[in-house]
């Protein structure tokens, strides 16, 4: 009986990617919900978002309090909330999905101001994370910087902790 050739060092990579490839494969994507006030912007963060192929844009809001209702409804894994939107701003809104317990999706904050008072607040109201809309598009197509890995940003501990001047 002839024996079973020993097997190769491609080959055993070969098989860790397939068997890579079949676990992220097998995982439900990420839901995201996008909340801005600017379509523009919405549309931006979906092209980005969606060209991930682990990460599905699952709800889109214009103000804070249709963000909230979004996030109630589909219950997404992340949501992205800009600061200043009509009827409620990201800030409360923020704090109103931390409401929700275990299924408060983890909020990342989003915003063209980089003032220490709106990190220091959103932190403080449950978010997770905090970007800048100038950041550009690899902050959310990297794989070190992926939307769900928002505990990577450390929370502040007191206003002017965040400067980098």
């Amino acid at each position: 009986m002839p024996s079973r050739p020993a097997a190769t060092v491609d080959g055993a990579i070969a098989e860790a990617a397939r068997r890579e490839w079949r676990m992220t494969m097998s995982r439900d994507p990420i839901g995201v919900v996008i909340a801005d006030d600017r379509q523009m912007v919405r549309e931006g963060f979906r092209a980005i978002l969606d060209s991930q192929p682990d990460i599905s844009v699952v709800g889109e809001a214009g103000t804070g309090a249709e963000a909230v209702r979004i996030c109630q409804l589909l219950r997404p894994r992340v949501c992205l909330l800009d600061i200043r939107m009509p009827e409620m701003d990201g800030l409360e809104a923020t704090r109103q999905l931390q409401n929700m317990g275990e299924r408060a999706p983890a909020v990342v904050i989003v915003t063209t101001f980089d003032l220490d008072e709106y990190v220091f607040e959103a932190f403080r109201n449950g978010a997770r994370g905090f970007i800048t809309k100038d950041t550009g598009a690899a902050c959310c197509s990297r794989p070190s910087a992926r939307l769900p890995v928002a505990t990577r940003w450390s929370r502040p501990t007191s206003p002017g902790a965040l400067s980098s001047k």
